[in-house]
């Protein structure tokens, strides 16, 4: 059986049935089956709410069975009794510890045909195999195959167990008889033919079969799924069916759904969120408000009504499947975050209609490669594309000649950074706008003279620069200032041990965060100003030295530096520690550093405002 477990984890629910009626069953009596753990076979895990959901259809499945009924059992309590025992656990011995209490027991994989889960040229294959418990050994194994998505996954198991039902009672007499059924390696043909019919039945992404009444909401979904705002559709739900089968869900309205309100679908846990698959709406809705659909983990494709205007803040946000989007032609505006960390997104397409798109639209789309923006948008909100590693083409409007950015208004503000490793901004753009190369991929960047301002998240935790040229870079090519501040470094660059510019007199917000590679970091007499989080996540970071007095440092300058063993302040005077908030300069550290003073300012620094609250952490050093 071991050999043959390969793949997935639903198939074998409505099974049971069938088995039922075998003749040495109890049919006067329900059959209890236990449903053994599913195991997930891949390199990359499947989400826990795609199993979890998958999972609760065998039980379901079971519970509205006339033969069976499921039998809850704690497999890893099994699996410690047979250790506490003294033997290994195996399936003979699983099946020993279970005894009399349960009839069968199934067992579900799932495996992806190669080592990486979700692309679409990869097949799913799955395998569930019922096991007598009395005598540990196969009833009966079956095999299929899905596309890499959780519809057609489920689409496919859901065929399958309608194949399921219609094995004949001479069959089920003569598997009874055998009892043991050998899987070797023929098998594998039949399954994969098997499926081939299965794949050429399943829709496609995004079709549309049928006309939604304006007065339903259809939609499938691994379980039920109520709404989480019963009063986000401005009428009343009069009805709401789902089919366990064909995983279909109708919600029936007392008038026509011209809304689907703020969180009419949110889920508050996003580890796991709601098991909706799919969701197609009437065409009379014209908004979709806020938080609507975020955190539905395995909704894979949004049918949107042609008269949609308006998508509203985070209504799809962490919809980690969503691989397939079309926005109509009539949606006017797209609110902040509306599609952020929907990160199976691979192209995208503003339609003409959208005339505004707001902050963090798209931001962390990681599969995320082309985008065309309509000729008609007037406004692109911050980080809209920010984290999107994938990017590597805009088109339309605001496009640069090359397609690598997005310009408005002379202002840089997105770039596309897949496959490149350097990059020469184009003359003529004035400012390089928040966020705009954040995590990119390259190793130098150039910049021109035409550009006057850089914002100073521009370049955050790009961690591959080796190298700046042209404007605000210093002649070493490791930083770049801007009137005296201090705006990104070269963390490619691998410096262990930096001591700032001296024409720096503000470091800027965030600018070492997540820089591995600094341990030590001298900060001059020149510096007055060192801005929030300017060493924040810098897990390496060992030391640092404060040179001067007239500087101003921001309690959270330090978050996270786990591995930081000093802070040596050279100054007789203590620097003015930012007192209007109520950080802890060594939050995120198990052991709080040592702050290293002059012997004869000890006192000074016990009592001063803002070091005050780290006396014991004050220590006299020979400068």
């Amino acid at each position: 059986m071991s050999r043959r477990l390969y793949t997935l984890f639903l198939c074998l629910a409505m099974l049971f049935p069938n088995i039922a009626k075998a003749q040495d069953f109890n049919i006067f009596a329900k059959q209890k089956v236990v449903i053994a753990d599913i195991r997930d076979m891949n390199d990359r895990p499947l989400s826990d709410a795609l199993k979890t959901a998958v999972r609760q259809n065998i039980v379901d499945a079971c519970v509205n069975s006339e033969e069976f009924e499921v039998f809850e059992v704690n497999m890893d309590d099994i699996r410690q009794q047979i250790i506490a025992s003294g033997q290994t656990p195996s399936f003979a011995s699983i099946c020993k510890a279970i005894g009399s209490r349960a009839d069968f027991i199934v067992f579900t994989d799932i495996k992806a045909s190669t080592s990486s889960f979700g692309s679409q040229d990869i097949a799913i294959h799955i395998t569930s195999s019922l096991y007598r418990i009395s005598t540990a050994s196969e009833v009966l194994v079956h095999h299929e195959q899905a596309l890499p998505t959780s519809q057609s996954i489920l689409e496919a198991t859901s065929k399958l167990i309608s194949k399921l039902l219609g094995i004949n009672e001479q069959t089920l007499d003569e598997i009874q008889a055998s009892d043991t059924t050998d899987v070797d390696d023929d098998n594998e043909q039949n399954f994969a033919s098997a499926s081939t019919s299965i794949n050429d039945e399943l829709p496609t992404t995004g079709q549309t079969t049928n006309q939604v009444p304006y007065n339903e909401i259809w939609y499938t979904a691994a379980r039920k799924v109520e709404p989480y705002n019963t009063d986000a559709f401005g009428v009343q739900i009069v009805s709401h069916t789902w089919d366990s089968i064909s995983l279909k869900g109708v919600i029936t309205f007392d008038g026509d759904v011209t809304l689907v309100g703020d969180y009419a679908f949110y889920s508050e846990y996003w580890s796991d969120g709601l098991p909706l698959i799919s969701i197609s709406f009437p065409e009379c809705v014209t908004h979709i408000g806020k938080n609507a659909f975020h955190n539905c983990p395995i909704l894979t494709t949004i049918d949107l009504p042609k008269r949609l205007l308006i998508i509203g803040d985070y209504a799809f946000m962490r919809c980690y499947s969503l691989d397939n989007l079309v926005i109509p032609d009539g949606v006017r505006e797209i609110k902040h975050g509306a599609f952020w960390d929907c990160s199976s997104l691979t192209s995208v397409t503003i339609p003409d209609s959208v005339v505004e798109i707001g902050n963090q639209v798209f931001q962390s789309c990681g599969s995320l490669h082309t985008v065309r923006i309509g000729k008609n948008v007037k406004y692109i909100g911050y980080s809209t594309f920010a984290f999107c590693p994938s990017l590597s083409k805009f088109e339309g409007k605001f496009a640069s000649s090359d397609g690598r950015c997005l310009v408005v208004n002379r202002s840089l503000r997105y770039f596309a950074t897949a496959n490149l490793r350097s990059y020469t901004i184009p003359n003529g753009i004035t400012r390089i706008d928040d966020h705009a190369f954040a995590d990119c991929c390259l190793k130098s960047i150039t910049i021109p003279n035409s550009v006057s301002s850089i914002d100073y998240t521009a370049f955050y935790a790009c961690e591959n620069i080796e190298e700046f040229n042209g404007a605000f870079a210093t002649d070493d090519g490791k930083c770049l200032i801007e009137d005296g501040t201090l705006i990104a470094f070269a963390f490619g660059a691998n410096i262990t041990d930096f001591t700032i510019p001296s024409s720096v007199h503000t470091i800027g917000a965030y600018v070492f965060r997540f820089c591995d590679s600094i341990r030590n970091i001298t900060i001059p007499h020149s510096v007055e100003i060192i801005s929030s989080g300017a060493f924040m996540d810098c897990t390496n970071l060992s030391s640092i030295h404060i040179l001067g007095s007239d500087v101003k440092i921001r309690k959270d300058i330090f978050y996270r530096c786990e591995s930081l063993k000093g802070i040596y302040c050279h100054s007789k005077t203590p620097p003015i520690i930012s007192v209007d908030d109520d950080d802890n300069l060594f939050y995120g550290i198990d052991n709080a550093p040592n702050i290293y003073v002059p012997h004869r300012s000890v006192r000074a620094y016990k009592k001063a405002v803002g070091w005050s609250d780290y006396a014991e952490n004050i220590v006299g050093y020979n400068f």
